[in-house]
């Protein structure tokens, strides 16, 4: 399929999938290459770190854009403090992110559909009902149910 006539995919993780090696970011690498041959990726991704944030993609055409968002460990731990004493999970205050918001809500027009590993729960319960969002496993279909989301089946 010519990249061209591919359909935009925006793809949301909680941290980057460079360097591939071993758990989370082998699997994101690997679900995110099975769906480069039919999809053109863009990657929307966390870091925890200024060496993750400027680190050097490898032209390996599963990504056709990459775009990342700092958070710090230190961050995500206040996140983690400041949401104890109300009903958010303690997940969602972790990865919470305006950065991270405005690029989602920045990207949402030009794509198709969203995939999401983790990151779901950052995207606005009215952002993600618009924008076809779809879960990538068990937790994020409870994580959607808890949210009162609902979606369209995908055809993917």
């Amino acid at each position: 399929m010519n990249d061209a006539d591919k359909k935009r995919l925006l793809v949301l993780t909680p941290r980057l999938p460079y360097p591939v090696m071993g758990g989370d970011r082998l699997r994101i690498y690997q679900v995110c290459k099975a769906l480069s041959a039919r999809y053109s990726l863009t990657l929307l991704s966390l870091c925890e770190t200024r060496e993750e944030m400027d680190c050097v993609i490898p032209n390996d055409g599963v990504f056709h854009r990459v775009e990342r968002v700092l958070l710090t460990k230190a961050r995500s731990y206040l996140n983690t403090l400041m949401v104890l004493p109300t009903p958010t999970p303690l997940q969602v205050g972790y990865y919470r992110s305006a950065a991270f918001q405005e690029a989602v809500n920045r990207l949402l027009p030009e794509h198709v559909q969203t995939v999401s590993k983790l990151a779901l729960n950052l995207v606005s319960a009215s952002r993600i009902r618009n924008s076809g969002v779809i879960p990538c496993c068990s937790h994020h279909i409870r994580v959607l149910r808890a949210c009162c989301i609902t979606h369209a089946e995908s055809g993917l």
